[in-house]
C-alpha cells in the first residue's frame, strides 16, 4: 500500500512550504529520497510534482505521464481534460475546470462544469455548473447550478439553484432554489424556497418556503411557511 507523508522538515529550493503541504497525501515516501539539495527539474522528473504557470505548460502537464499531481500556481488558467490516470490538481490559485479532478484550500475559487469533481476545504470558494461534483469541508462556500451534486460538511455554505442535488451534514447551512433536493444529516440547516424536496434527519433544521416539500424523521426542526408540504415519517 502507497504511504503519505507530512510536509517535511527542511527546505527544498524552489518548492514553497504550502505546496508540500498540499501534496503531502498524493506522494509516496520513496518520492522524497533525495530532494534537499535538487533543483526544479528533479522535482518535475523524479517526485513526480508539476507545477504550472501558464495555458501551455498545464496542457503540457495534463499529458505526462510521470506526473503524480499537478500544482496550478497562475489564476486565470483552464483545466481542458482530465490529467493521464486521473492525477489531482492542486489549486494554488483561481482556476477553471471541465474535467478531472480539483483540489482547493484557502483563498481559491474554483469554477467547475461539465464532468469536473472538486475537493474544497478551508474556506475555498466552489461554482458549480451542469453535472460538475463537490465534496466541501471545513467552511469551504459553494454555489451550485444545474444539475451539479454536493457534498457538504463542517459549517459548509451552500447555495442551490436550478436541479441541483445537496448532501449536507454536521451544521452546513444550505438555501435552496428552484428544483433542487437536499438530504439534510447531523444538525444541517435548511432554507428552502421554491419547488425544493428536503429529505431530514438527525437533528436537522428546516426552513420551508413556497411550494416546497419536506420529508422528516423525528428529531427534526421543521418550520413552514406559504404552502410548504411537510410530512414526518
Amino acid at each position: 500500500m502507497t504511504e503519505s507523508f507530512a510536509a517535511p522538515a527542511f527546505d527544498v529550493p524552489g518548492l514553497p512550504e504550502e505546496l508540500w503541504e498540499e501534496i503531502g497525501a498524493y506522494l509516496p515516501r520513496e518520492g522524497l529520497a533525495g530532494l534537499a539539495g535538487v533543483d526544479r527539474q528533479f522535482h518535475e522528473q523524479f517526485s513526480g510534482v508539476v507545477r504550472v504557470g501558464d495555458q501551455d505548460q498545464l496542457e503540457a502537464a495534463l499529458a505526462f505521464e510521470g506526473a503524480w499531481c499537478i500544482a496550478v500556481e497562475a489564476a486565470g488558467l483552464t483545466v481542458t481534460r482530465a490529467a493521464v490516470h486521473n492525477v489531482p490538481i492542486i489549486a494554488l490559485a483561481d482556476v477553471r475546470v471541465s474535467a478531472g479532478l480539483v483540489h482547493a484550500r484557502g483563498d481559491v475559487h474554483v469554477t467547475a462544469w461539465g464532468d469536473a469533481s472538486v475537493r474544497a476545504t478551508d474556506q475555498a470558494r466552489v461554482t458549480a455548473h451542469d453535472q460538475a461534483f463537490v465534496h466541501a469541508d471545513a467552511q469551504a462556500q459553494v454555489t451550485a447550478h444545474g444539475r451539479s451534486t454536493v457534498h457538504a460538511g463542517h459549517q459548509v455554505k451552500v447555495a442551490a439553484h436550478d436541479q441541483t442535488r445537496v448532501y449536507a451534514y454536521d451544521r452546513t447551512q444550505v438555501t435552496a432554489h428552484g428544483r433542487t433536493t437536499v438530504h439534510a444529516h447531523h444538525q444541517a440547516q435548511v432554507t428552502a424556497h421554491g419547488e425544493t424536496t428536503v429529505f431530514a434527519e438527525d437533528q436537522a433544521q428546516i426552513a420551508a418556503h413556497d411550494r416546497t416539500t419536506v420529508r422528516a424523521y423525528q428529531h427534526v426542526q421543521v418550520t413552514a411557511h406559504d404552502q410548504a408540504d411537510v410530512k414526518y415519517r
